[in-house]
């Protein structure tokens, strides 16, 4: 299994990245990031009034290798802060997809 994780800073930002071979052809894999951030009481026009925000997201799926190339399958969960600028308020979301590439792209 490959761990990686990648920038737990100030910010309070963190992402984390798990790939584990199932067998030869096939990964099984985990990405998620999170945030954290401070919001100034006086100068919000949050309601209701809240002095933090919390978002993220989380990916989960299977990575298929081929001789021809790859595809993979995965859903998504995800919070995102401020998602519109006149709205204010974190908009979430879950989805579907998947992505493929070809030998060439496969590096």
């Amino acid at each position: 299994m490959s761990r990686r994780l990648s920038s737990i800073i100030p910010g309070d930002q963190a992402d984390l990245q798990l790939r584990h071979a199932l067998v030869p052809t096939v990964d099984a894999f985990l990405h998620g990031t999170g945030e954290l951030i401070g919001i100034d009481e006086t100068e919000s026009i949050r309601q209701p009034l809240v002095t933090r925000e919390a978002g993220g997201l989380v990916e989960a799926g299977v990575r298929l290798k081929g001789r021809a190339g790859v595809l993979e399958l995965f859903a998504g969960f995800e919070k995102r802060i401020d998602a519109d600028p006149l709205d204010f308020k974190p908009h979430t979301g879950a989805w579907p997809a998947f992505g493929s590439s070809t030998a060439e792209g496969m590096g």
